[in-house]
């Protein structure tokens, strides 16, 4: 039986597990056709919700380009729209001459993990507070104007989703509004990209197109940025020169089309249990409130992706 969700307790998670199962016996919530779902935001409090992944080894790699700025974005998200529980991650974009790469910290961190010598392990623990909600890396081709998605699919091992698109073109409103981010004299502006309405402020005291996600078209870099409905928010924490290589590393998958890409992680999400490595393995949720068993099938996770169309 495996165990997911959320615990509060003051034991560690692999002694409360062997006390609760020696304890007492567990039902299935429903066994009619129409189960229940059931996600990791069950409860009344929701301390660390996460969805599970995977590591993957970060060793084999090919450097694209030389990062002259690290810009780093503290992010706060809604996983779950129905709970509205806001998660924590960062974003980081190293920018280049030629190759712009952005990607969550978070997921970063994991894959780190399994990529560094285990004395330096303990530099890549995710901190307090944290969650893996930004799971891709993402590489923008300034000369051949396209974008390279990997994206990390839970409970799949290896489960990733690489795919090439053109780069995005953006139609900015540019506003008169103006403010001052961490000492940078910012403008607004607006744009609508796949079924969100944004808002960013860029300044021009940094002259590089956009430096955010796959956001271009702005002369200068994006300091903040927010959708209309609040599910994703982004501000700036640090800018620093680096020297630090871009590289792409690589993986096994072989790349499909956006199209087949949004639909499996979609579908992953919707039905994990089909992915999973012991797909026959009954769920424990742990809450706040409660422990109890449910069927694989009976559990799904939250997809409130940035792109919705």
């Amino acid at each position: 039986m495996r165990i997911i969700g959320i615990f509060t307790g003051l034991l560690s998670l692999s002694l409360f597990a062997s006390s609760v199962c020696a304890q007492e016996t567990f039902k299935y919530e429903s066994s009619s056709s129409e189960q229940k779902k059931y996600t990791y935001y069950e409860g009344e409090y929701y301390l660390d919700p996460k969805v599970s992944f995977f590591s993957v080894s970060q060793r084999d790699s090919v450097v694209l380009d030389k990062a002259r700025l690290r810009v780093m974005y503290e992010a706060r998200i809604v996983r779950d729209t129905t709970t509205r529980v806001r998660l924590k991650d960062r974003m980081i974009t190293l920018i280049g001459n030629n190759w712009y790469k952005t990607f969550g910290d978070m997921g970063w961190r994991l894959n780190m993990r399994s990529t560094v010598a285990d004395s330096l392990v303990h530099k890549y623990y995710r901190p307090d507070g944290y969650n893996i909600v930004l799971s891709f890396q993402m590489y923008r081709n300034l000369k051949a104007r396209t974008i390279r998605n990997v994206t990390m699919l839970p409970y799949m091992v290896n489960g990733r989703t690489i795919y090439t698109e053109s780069q995005p073109v953006f139609k900015w409103k540019l506003r008169d509004s103006v403010k001052s981010i961490e000492g940078y004299s910012c403008q607004m502006a607006e744009t609508e990209y796949a079924g969100r309405v944004w808002t960013a402020w860029f300044t021009p005291e940094i002259s590089v197109d956009c430096g955010f996600w796959k956001f271009s078209g702005l002369p200068g870099l994006i300091l903040e940025a927010s959708d209309k409905s609040g599910d994703y928010s982004f501000m700036v924490s640090s800018i620093e020169n680096t020297e630090e290589p871009i590289s792409l590393y690589r993986t096994d998958n072989k790349e499909i089309s956006r199209k087949e890409s949004r639909a499996l992680e979609k579908d992953v999400y919707a039905h994990p249990s089909r992915y999973s490595p012991d797909p026959d393995v009954d769920e424990l949720i742990t809450t706040d409130t409660r422990t109890f068993a449910i069927k694989p099938d009976q559990l799904v996770f939250p997809y409130n992706p940035m792109e919705l169309k």
